[in-house]
C-alpha cells in the first residue's frame, strides 16, 4: 500500500462502475417490466433483442471491471470499523459474482443465435432442451438476488450518506 491515503476510485473503476450501473439497472428494470406488466409481444422481442445485445458487449466491460477492482488499490474509508469495511468487501464480492452468473446463464439460456445490433452473430451454444431451460431459471433466480442485493448496496450508501460517512465522494 502507497503511503498516501487513496480518497476516491480511479478514474477508470469509477467509469466502469457507473457503467456497470447503468447496464445492469437497465437489464434489471426492463426484465422486471416484461415479467410483470406484460406488454405486447413485439415491445418484449424489442425490449430482449436489446437486452441480449447490451448484456453481451457488456461481458468483456465487466470483466475489465473485474481486474479493475481486483489490481487497483481501493481508497480507504477510515469512518466505517474494520468489520464494516470487511462486510462491504464481502457484498461487493457477492455482487461481482452474482453479475457473473446472470451474465453467463444469459448466454447459456439462449435457444437461438445471438444477433448483436447486425454487427456479429453468435451461435447457439447449447441445444433448446433440458440445459437452456435450467440456464433460464439460474438466470432468473440469479436476477432476484442481484436486485435485492444491489438494493442493499444503494440503502447502504444512503444510510452511510446520512450518517456523515461520505461514501459517494469515492466513486463520483
Amino acid at each position: 500500500m502507497s503511503t498516501h491515503q487513496l480518497i476516491r476510485f480511479s478514474r477508470t473503476a469509477r467509469l466502469l462502475h457507473w457503467l456497470s450501473a447503468i447496464v445492469i439497472l437497465w437489464a434489471i428494470g426492463s426484465g422486471f417490466f416484461i415479467v410483470l406488466m406484460r406488454p405486447e409481444k413485439a415491445v418484449i422481442a424489442n425490449i430482449a433483442e436489446l437486452n441480449i445485445a447490451i448484456t453481451l458487449l457488456f461481458i468483456p466491460v465487466f470483466i475489465f471491471r473485474l481486474l479493475v477492482a481486483y489490481f487497483n488499490e481501493k481508497p480507504s474509508t477510515p469512518n466505517l470499523s474494520i468489520q464494516q469495511q470487511n462486510i462491504a468487501n464481502k457484498v461487493h464480492v457477492l455482487i461481482y459474482g452474482v453479475v457473473c452468473t446472470v451474465l453467463i446463464s444469459g448466454v447459456l439460456m439462449m435457444e437461438h443465435e445471438i444477433k448483436v445490433f447486425n454487427w456479429f452473430v453468435v451461435p447457439e451454444i447449447l441445444d433448446k432442451g433440458l440445459m437452456t431451460q435450467t440456464f433460464f431459471i439460474l438466470h432468473r433466480v440469479a436476477n432476484i438476488i442481484l436486485s435485492l442485493l444491489l438494493i442493499m448496496h444503494i440503502v447502504a450508501v444512503i444510510k452511510h450518506q446520512l450518517n456523515g460517512v461520505p461514501l459517494l465522494k469515492k466513486m463520483i
